[in-house]
């Protein structure tokens, strides 16, 4: 879950502008702790969901905040928003 404190709110910046405190699993082809793309049930798939777009939006806010994307900020966006549609794509396939 993404935390939405202050501690979290400074995890996530670190993360998403390259500090020496990152994420882990927010590496190029990496899975957050505790993400399993194979899940079968549908209430992972909406936590996830849930979980991207928070990081999303936080994201954009410390674009905004900061003025612009920068390298690292641009690079993790991406890297969200790709995670975010493949929990979308694997929500909507096991919603059937």
């Amino acid at each position: 879950m993404v935390e939405t404190g202050s501690i979290g709110a400074m995890s996530m910046q670190a993360d998403l502008t390259g500090g020496e405190h990152s994420v882990p699993g927010t590496e190029e082809g990496s899975l957050l702790p505790g993400e399993r793309d194979d899940t079968d049930f549908r209430e992972d798939a909406q936590h996830w969901v849930t979980v991207y777009e928070a990081m999303v939006t936080h994201a954009r806010e410390l674009a905004a905040d900061g003025g612009g994307l920068d390298a690292a900020l641009t690079t993790s966006l991406a890297r969200y928003q790709r995670r975010l549609e493949f929990w979308r794509k694997r929500l909507h396939d096991l919603s059937r």
